[in-house]
């Protein structure tokens, strides 16, 4: 069913059949846009001639994980096919894996993914991308290891589905650091130290090292694919082109007042590169730091490669009890579900006040949160808010699920519209599982929101700090005709541009540009 009024359907310049873009169509209309405050600062150092561009300082800036670009890297494999988005659909020619130093054919290509942190018990949008991507390239041949830290997690190893997933001990250079400050970094922002990691990704017999995470991480990664002398690609998940300085401010507060002797680590250690420069590929999950990136790096290094969605698993039956018997949610009431972590970045308070103003006009609403709190204080605060708006018994809030929890499914099929009111967003995976579960969207109008969600279409959008556009949005929903249907058939089109095995092949298209150049 199509828009009331028979309106066309926007072009998607993900989606294949004819309304694909080319990289160099997208790098183009970017160069036009005028970025935020964050991506100013990068384009600055971008400027600088190589020899002058500061080095990736480590500190404060680098323990929130801030990503800028310094010095210019070898190009040595750096030649990165040209590609028109994710809905390429060719066989890929697998990136068969290079004789070994000895000269003996070592079988199937072997991939380290790196990431800061990897724990099925605090799962975020990063975890899911690794996680899920794993998974589509072992279909395709190609084998990855997981490598992160052990926070949030413990030193070892496990197999599962097939895929070794490896944490290591770390440490982060400030002292004192309290137990509260640590679990703090741990759940984000931190730029860990970790010799044991970095060792096992300069011996670990791989052929590419891909990069899920920025500071003293990604500057280990890189280093070890140099000693190597294998390529490195490395994919921006934390919108660094976005990120207001308040949420900053925030992620840098357990470092106030410590004494940091990192700096001194770094210059030992030699971490002195800048991952972002330095790799032979950028992966953009996000529009903003691609269009930011592509006209300063080398030609054709820069690829637009958003995140992917298990459609079958979100559109099929769920295997767990329905959500409203599972937590005690009366069935007259309209379920609003938002999934995203509880935190200041998603800006879920807002949601409060709505909730407060729906009820005070005689609807029956209830609000379902779910996500690993990574913020509790937000939490705390959240709660406390939801009291003195004498709405607390309409609000159920879930701190987390994994991944495989079939409730999660049940969440969004027993939901009747899901609202995602983050302050800013790099992409938004939920948004993918929202559609492939048949649920209307209402989305912030930030960040990688505004171009994956098309307004009127796939979904509504609204302003974060403005009220009533969300109210807005929510009457449209609820009472215009035909519009939550047509919005749904949208979305379950367009989440097809999206399904793993697609994005899955695309990135496999790109470890064979920059392992065979």
């Amino acid at each position: 069913m199509g828009p009331p009024g028979g309106r066309p359907r926007p072009e998607n310049p993900l989606c294949a059949g004819g309304a694909g873009r080319t990289l160099a169509q997208l790098q183009l209309a970017g160069a036009r846009e005028t970025l935020l405050q964050g991506g100013r600062r990068l384009r600055a150092d971008l400027r600088f001639p190589a020899r002058l561009v500061p080095h990736a300082r480590a500190g404060r800036d680098g323990d929130a994980a801030r990503l800028a670009v310094s010095r210019t890297a070898p190009r040595r494999l750096a030649r990165v096919r040209r590609g028109s988005g994710p809905a390429v659909h060719p066989e890929v020619r697998l990136p068969a894996r290079r004789a070994g130093r000895g000269g003996k054919a070592c079988g199937i290509m072997k991939v380290a993914q790196v990431v800061r942190r990897f724990s099925f018990d605090e799962w975020g949008g990063t975890e899911n991308v690794v996680w899920n991507s794993t998974l589509a390239l072992r279909k395709l041949g190609i084998e990855s290891e997981i490598l992160a830290t052990s926070a949030l997690s413990l030193p070892g190893e496990e197999v599962r589905d097939g895929v070794r997933i490896r944490r290591f001990r770390y440490f982060y250079p400030y002292f004192p650091l309290p137990g509260k400050d640590r679990l703090a970094l741990d759940k984000k922002g931190g730029s860990p130290y970790s010799p044991s990691l970095s060792r096992a990704m300069a011996k670990g017999g791989y052929d590419l090292i891909h990069i899920h995470a920025g500071g003293r991480i990604a500057m280990l990664a890189v280093a070890a694919a140099h000693q190597c002398r294998i390529p490195c690609v490395i994919s921006l998940h934390g919108g660094f082109a976005d990120v207001p300085k308040q949420e900053l401010e925030e992620m840098l507060a357990p470092l106030r007042g410590k004494f940091h002797y990192g700096g001194v680590l770094d210059r030992l250690s030699g971490l002195h590169c800048n991952p972002v420069r330095e790799a032979d590929a950028v992966i953009c999950v996000g529009q903003n730091e691609f269009r930011l990136l592509s006209p300063y790096g080398a030609e054709r290094r820069v690829l637009y490669l958003p995140n992917g969605v298990d459609i079958e698993k979100f559109a099929g039956t769920p295997k767990a009890r329905p959500v409203r018997e599972e937590w005690n949610i009366p069935a007259e009431r309209r379920l609003l579900l938002c999934v995203s972590r509880i935190d200041y970045q998603k800006n879920q308070k807002m949601l409060i006040p709505f909730l407060k103003q729906l009820t005070g006009r005689g609807e029956e609403v209830h609000l379902l949160l779910i996500g690993p709190v990574t913020a509790p204080w937000y939490a705390e605060e959240l709660m406390a808010l939801a009291r003195q708006c004498r709405v607390a018994d309409r609000v159920t809030l879930v701190p987390g699920l994994a991944p495989d929890d079939p409730r999660l499914v049940a969440a969004f099929q027993g939901a009747d519209c899901f609202v995602l009111p983050s302050l800013h967003e790099p992409f938004g995976i939920v948004v993918l599982e929202a559609w492939a579960a048949g649920l209307p969207v209402l989305a912030a109008k930030v960040g990688g929101l505004r171009r994956l969600v098309q307004n009127g279409y796939s979904g509504l959008h609204f302003e974060p700090g403005i009220p009533a556009t969300l109210m807005s949005a929510y009457e449209r929903i609820v009472r215009e005709p035909g519009l939550r249907e047509s919005i749904v058939g949208w979305a379950r089109q367009e989440v097809r541009c999206y399904s793993w095995p697609v994005i899955g092949r695309e990135l496999a298209r790109l470890y064979e540009g920059v392992c065979h150049g």
